[in-house]
């Protein structure tokens, strides 16, 4: 009889045992679980961070160089018409015998007039409905390409098609003050004596040889910074198509990385032994 009781009891011992070394070792394989859960979470995290911090940069740097783009243009207008300064005196120079010096005096004068008496004319039209109308437009049509040229996500044929559009809207003003002086009682005859005074001058150009004019000097290194302006411009427009590809990368990076965290969110939270009371020093 104690020769039974004596094995039960150390069976009871092994038994008891051997749950509580099971117990341990689940309790332990649920740390694990959770330990690996959460750092999975936070690897997550940490990367959806970095992704929002290279996207922030890389968009930063867009806006940059497309404000720096817009600089070069800016420069290579002023240098165009440096050019074309250079080649009217080149002109005057080259064709002094056959009058160009007073063709281009005749020209010069009959825009001034035309540009005096068409002040009136846009100060009504700058004043009334149909321009505060345009010029609105223009603003927003200024904002929405902004925007076109930062969207990096954009495809570039669309980006472009819709750049050609509203090209069309920012030539309105201009075209709105054409149209007033042009249609103007006292602007015709002066629009009608600028363009006789620019065919009489542009008759006397075809008698004058075009290779002389253009190896002048002054046509020689205004040409050359107009080269060198064009030059500019296209390397910055080059260099935003570069940084624009890469904000796109990372954007598509960051969508990745926050499916991926949103995943591990969700893994935590169906996690059984998330939430568990944990033991001291556990």
């Amino acid at each position: 009889m104690r020769r039974t009781l004596l094995t039960g009891l150390v069976l009871l011992t092994c038994v008891l045992s051997h749950l509580s070394t099971a117990t341990g070792q689940s309790k332990a394989k649920d740390r694990k679980d959770e330990q690996r859960e959460n750092e999975r979470v936070k690897k997550a995290e940490r990367e959806v961070s970095e992704s929002k911090r290279e996207l922030a940069e890389l968009q930063k740097k867009l806006k940059d160089k497309l404000r720096s783009v817009d600089a070069k243009e800016g420069n290579l207008s002023k240098t165009l018409r440096a050019f074309h300064e250079a080649e009217d005196d080149a002109e005057k120079e080259i064709g002094a015998s056959i009058g160009i010096p007073s063709a281009l005096s005749k020209v010069k004068d009959a825009r001034a007039k035309l540009d005096e008496a068409s002040k009136p004319v846009l100060e009504q039209l700058h004043a009334s409905a149909e321009w505060k109308k345009l010029t609105a437009d223009v603003e927003v049509a200024k904002q929405k390409r902004d925007e076109l040229n930062e969207d990096s996500e954009l495809d570039d044929a669309k980006r472009d098609a819709q750049l050609l559009e509203l090209s069309r809207v920012f030539k309105k003003t201009a075209e709105a003050e054409e149209t007033a002086i042009r249609t103007d009682p006292t602007c015709i005859p002066l629009e009608k004596s600028l363009q006789k005074a620019q065919d009489e001058l542009e008759s006397l150009r075809k008698r004058i040889s075009r290779d002389k004019v253009s190896s002048h000097p002054k046509v020689v290194q205004a040409s050359k910074k107009v080269e060198e302006s064009k030059k500019a411009v296209a390397e910055e427009r080059k260099d935003a198509v570069s940084i624009r590809a890469g904000a796109a990368k990372a954007m598509k990076k960051l969508a990745a990385d926050q499916t991926e965290l949103n995943k591990a969110r969700a893994a935590d939270k169906q996690d059984p032994n998330n939430g568990k009371p944990k033991g001291k020093g556990k």
